[in-house]
């Protein structure tokens, strides 16, 4: 993640207690805070020089946040120092839609603006918990993707999930998010859905994943290839760490446009600019945007994240995905180092026209 805080508690092992335990147990977040407490006591007393911390409590994804704010309430009731001394981290769920049950999630619903302001309050709500208990205890996503319950088939596989994952990690590293983890699987074919009434379904996160096999021999083979979800992780890599700056983008423009910026420590700005418009679609347009810059800034290149499947942000062909013409091949590895182009600068501005359906990282030095 992108964050201008690092915690050392995140490079030691943790105890995870509670699984959206709000959604399967009566417990209060004041009995879980006590719980979680317990589980380390017992732990401590079998392991007395192991100093396992616990993660918890790993709520469900409901917009609010009323059970961190009480675990939250519980903990700082036992002492200011008490969260550090008993978590490695604070964990909540977050997914933009759900597949669960009779849910549906489209991929007009995963990429509106609606699905991102309801996920900006939701992580604004994390970030006011980690001030009140004064960044002492990392705030983290241990579960999350576009879709809950396996993903949804023919939005969570497809070309738009890249440019939501990246917008995703975006969103959430600028609301003081540590780390996020995705939902996902290891090794799987593409597409291979299982009903959730089937013994396979545990084992069929096939739409949501990373990486999936063509067929069962490339699985055999271990020749798995990247999925539109990895594209905007791939992506969100190139960026480097730092600190965010406000863009100015307004809400209403967000159906649209979706903009970040991030000055690294050398004062590189990298602005990362995603078209969310789907090009498949007869009204979608290209986006100009005019950054304004200080003066000394005057070298600007700008890399793309694009699709050249016509299907649009539906394209189900992850082959036709690339990141600044580069692929990933089945090895895990490019095909070739990403490949910048140069952006014009005048005067203070640079001006640069983003294709609907389509991202750029536009990187700019002095």
């Amino acid at each position: 993640m992108t964050a201008a805080r690092s915690y050392s508690a995140l490079d030691r092992f943790s105890v995870e207690v509670g699984n959206e335990y709000d959604n399967v147990t009566t417990l209060t977040p004041a009995e879980m805070w006590s719980t979680v407490k317990h589980y380390q006591a017992e732990i401590d007393a079998a392991l007395p020089h192991a100093h396992l911390k616990m993660t918890g409590p790993s709520a469900n994804t409901a917009l609010t946040n009323s059970v961190i704010d009480g675990f939250a309430d519980a903990a700082l009731a036992d002492g200011a120092d008490a969260p550090r001394r008993t978590l490695a981290e604070m964990a909540s769920h977050l997914y933009a839609g759900s597949h669960c049950g009779t849910s549906t999630t489209t991929m007009t619903q995963l990429m509106s603006p609606d699905t991102y302001l309801k996920a900006r309050t939701k992580l604004q709500g994390i970030k006011a918990v980690g001030d009140r208990l004064h960044h002492t205890v990392p705030m983290t996503l241990n579960e999350s993707n576009s879709a809950s319950c396996s993903g949804q088939p023919g939005v969570s596989d497809a070309y738009g999930s890249s440019l939501w994952a990246l917008d995703h990690l975006l969103e959430t590293s600028q609301n003081d998010v540590s780390r996020l983890l995705f939902h996902t699987n290891t090794a799987a074919i593409c597409g291979d859905f299982k009903p959730r009434d089937s013994s396979d379904y545990p084992i069929s996160y096939r739409y949501y994943g990373a990486f999936c096999a063509a067929d069962q021999a490339q699985l055999d083979a271990h020749q798995l290839s990247a999925s539109p979800l990895y594209y905007g992780l791939w992506t969100f890599r190139q960026l480097p760490k730092g600190h965010f700056v406000d863009l100015g983008l307004p809400d209403d423009a967000l159906g649209d446009l979706r903009a970040y910026g991030i000055e690294n420590e050398h004062g590189t700005l990298h602005v990362v600019l995603i078209n969310v418009q789907d090009p498949a679609a007869a009204d979608a347009t290209h986006d100009t945007v005019t950054i304004k810059l200080p003066r000394s800034m005057h070298t600007a290149r700008a890399t793309t994240l694009v699709s050249s499947a016509p299907g649009g942000l539906s394209s189900l062909d992850a082959g036709a995905i690339t990141l600044g013409g580069a692929r990933m091949t089945p090895a895990g590895t490019a095909d070739r180092t990403p490949h910048s182009t140069p952006v014009h600068v005048t005067a203070g501005t640079s001006t640069v026209t983003v294709a609907p359906g389509s991202a750029q990282i536009i990187s700019i030095s002095r």
